[in-house]
């Protein structure tokens, strides 16, 4: 039972830090375009390249959280608390709302 806890913990942790890199890397990447967008001579499309940018670093966070709810749900399936299933219940719920609101953003386009 403590081999199967520890590559329990150890996946969970490696989903979360895969998670967290690609949250930081769409945050990365858009920051670069908002700085190429801002740094450029023309600014016309700026509310266009500013909801471009927008819809692209949510695509990034849904994509990072989905991650992080993977890792809780190995963890709170074979080890259930109900500190889990909290920290479970509320990463499905923010990452519900950013995509609704990733796919209403994206049928505007």
């Amino acid at each position: 039972m403590n081999f199967l806890q520890e590559v329990i913990n150890a996946s969970n942790i490696a989903l979360a830090v895969m998670g967290a890199i690609i949250v930081m890397w769409g945050v990365c990447l858009a920051l670069l375009d908002f700085v190429k967008k801002e740094s450029g001579s023309g600014k016309g499309g700026a509310v266009k390249s500013n909801e471009a940018i927008r819809i692209k670093l949510e695509s990034y966070m849904v994509l990072g959280l989905g991650f992080f709810m993977a890792g809780y749900l190995i963890r709170t399936l074979v080890f259930p608390t109900w500190t889990g299933v909290g920290i479970l219940a509320s990463i499905a719920v923010i990452r519900a709302v950013l995509g609704y609101l990733l796919s209403k953003d994206m049928s505007k386009i």
